[in-house]
């Protein structure tokens, strides 16, 4: 039975993302060798029709060629794709059935296989990231398509294909767009295995460091199994409770797995160094833990493919020291996911040091559906330390909720800090739920920055806890800083400012273009294209942020 949690300011709450889909590649070579020069099926479907054509003579090519026709009307009525159509051309399931050259009937019932390719590859996938109905849109534009635009490649279509290419293309960018992005909610549910998984039971601690590190009793276990972690409490006198040196395989990963999010609490710190790992549904608690050093709740060292997903990190405001309650270093493809990270740090009057999410070096890594709260210094922290953590490339920071992080100057919800050989490129930051922190929203500092894309997030009311003149919704910390960076399709309801300052960034690719500017604009050349109007969120006093002015449509977190 599962229970909905849902996140508005104090709720905790997130609903996962997913879905990709893809066309096959069915005999793309196999056309083009033969048929008539006309117009038709798509790229591939009616390269094989013509193909075919050739081995049944003058008739069966003639039939071939109608063979065409028909599957490319297939794609004119079915609102081809042209998008999809690329898909259309991977579905050349067409060209298989139209190859028999018997006419053009068979032709037309290629061009329907050509169309589920198109749905495989239906252009509302780009808008799945923002609801399952904009999936279902794509799908409907996805039918053979584009795949008809393209039968002068293979030689034995008809003109009308191409015409349903052209139609298609409209379809799949509707489905794109459609339906709400959902923010900072979940379901969760009793801990379960993967079906057909070894699994092995866990209820004490020495039980639980044995089987982290492949030790005593689970040393012979196989790479992909799971452990599922009985409720209860464990704690632990060392300093690292489940420290993690044996793992899967990209196949079958290696899982730990809570009978329940909030019933299994561990009161201790996790190191990961192990490929292929999920940690899932349990919760480390901090509360009253004691250590004079430097530390994270969890660390991620040097791993590949490690995911934390349902999992809570919580603490008392008063434990944490120069680090984060997650700390990313030299790893790839590392997944955080429907987790709830908060109050890690000393919130004062220290605890400058002390962030929810700390991404030091990594490639390929996602932070998604989470809420990312009440930190000591700053929710997500880019640092490279000059290149002494090594770089970052590829991270997504998207469908999160960052809020009420900081308690002095210069702590934000976001900041991205690149400096010297410690490069950092290609983050994109969406669907985001920015507010209330204390000195800025997102503050950028140094020039090592390249690909930094900030789109449809929702800003509001940062700089709250400041009276420093420099708070602001975006920040530069110096002149140089925020290069290559590009701020738009958001909305700031501004509580102090905009941005602090231009400098001179746009000659280093710095720029705020086309947002929505709600409060205290700014001024200066590294900003365009502002459209002033009041969002009228639904009830921002309780974390709903939802606009209902239909002036700010395509704009903020909520698209």
């Amino acid at each position: 039975m599962h229970q909905t949690i849902r996140a508005v300011v104090a709720a905790v709450a997130l609903a996962a993302l997913s879905g990709a889909c893809g066309g096959d590649d069915d005999d793309s070579a196999a056309g083009g060798s033969g048929g008539d020069t006309t117009g038709g099926v798509g790229n591939v479907a009616g390269s094989a029709g013509g193909a075919t054509g050739d081995a049944g003579g003058t008739a069966t090519g003639g039939g071939g060629d109608a063979t065409g026709g028909a599957a490319g009307a297939a794609g004119g009525t079915g609102g081809a794709a042209g998008v999809a159509g690329a898909a259309g051309v991977a579905g050349s399931g067409g060209s298989q059935t139209g190859g028999a050259g018997t006419g053009g009937s068979a032709g037309g019932t290629g061009g329907n296989a050509g169309g589920a390719a198109g749905v495989a590859g239906a252009a509302g996938v780009a808008g799945s990231g923002e609801s399952q109905t904009g999936g279902t849109g794509g799908s409907t534009g996805g039918t053979a398509g584009m795949a008809g635009a393209a039968a002068v490649a293979g030689s034995g279509g008809s003109q009308t294909g191409g015409t349903g290419g052209t139609t298609g293309g409209a379809g799949g960018a509707n489905g794109g767009t459609s339906g709400d992005v959902v923010i900072g909610e979940w379901l969760d549910g009793p801990g379960v295995c993967p079906s057909g998984m070894p699994q092995r039971s866990l209820s004490t601690v020495a039980q639980l460091e044995d089987a982290a590190r492949g030790d005593g009793d689970y040393a012979g276990d196989a790479p992909g199994t799971c452990y599922l972690i009985a409720n209860g409490t464990y704690a632990s006198s060392s300093n690292v409770l489940l420290w993690v040196t044996t793992g899967g395989t990209a196949a079958t990963p290696r899982y730990f797995v809570g009978e329940s999010r909030d019933g299994v609490i561990i009161n201790a710190r996790a190191t990961i160094e192990a490929d292929h790992v999920v940690i899932q549904n349990l919760t480390f608690d901090l509360t009253g833990y004691v250590n004079s050093g430097s530390f994270n709740t969890v660390s991620v060292e040097g791993t590949t493919n490690t995911t934390l997903d349902h999992v809570t990190l919580t603490g008392d405001c008063q434990t944490g020291s120069t680090g984060g309650h997650i700390e990313l270093n030299a790893t790839v493809g590392t997944i955080v996911d429907s987790c709830v990270v908060e109050n890690f740090g000393n919130c004062g009057p220290d605890g400058h040091l002390d962030h929810g999410v700390y991404i030091a070096s990594t490639q390929l890594s996602v932070v998604r559906n989470s809420i990312v709260r009440g930190n000591a210094s700053r929710g997500i922290q880019f640092n490279t330390q000059q290149g002494d953590y090594g770089t970052i490339d590829g991270v997504v920071i998207e469908n999160n909720r960052i809020y009420q992080n900081g308690h002095a100057d210069y702590e934000d919800g976001i900041a991205i800090n690149g400096e010297d050989t410690g490069t950092i490129a290609n983050v994109t930051i969406q669907h985001n739920l920015i507010y209330d922190n204390y000195y800025s929203g997102l503050r950028f500092v140094g020039a090592a920055l390249s690909g930094i894309v900030v789109e449809h997030n929702t800003f509001a009311d940062n700089g709250s806890g400041s009276t420093n003149q420099n708070r602001s919704e975006v920040n530069l910390d110096d002149d140089g800083s925020g290069a290559g960076t590009t701020v738009t399709g958001n909305i700031f309801a501004v509580g102090h400012q905009l941005l602090n300052d231009c400098y001179s960034s746009s000659s280093a690719g710095f720029s705020i273009e086309d947002n929505v500017v709600f409060g205290s604009g700014s001024s200066g050349d590294c900003i365009s294209g502002s459209t002033a109007a009041d969002p009228e969120f639904e009830s921002a006093a309780t974390g709903d942020y939802h606009p209902t002015n239909t002036v700010v449509a395509g704009y903020g977190a909520y698209p």
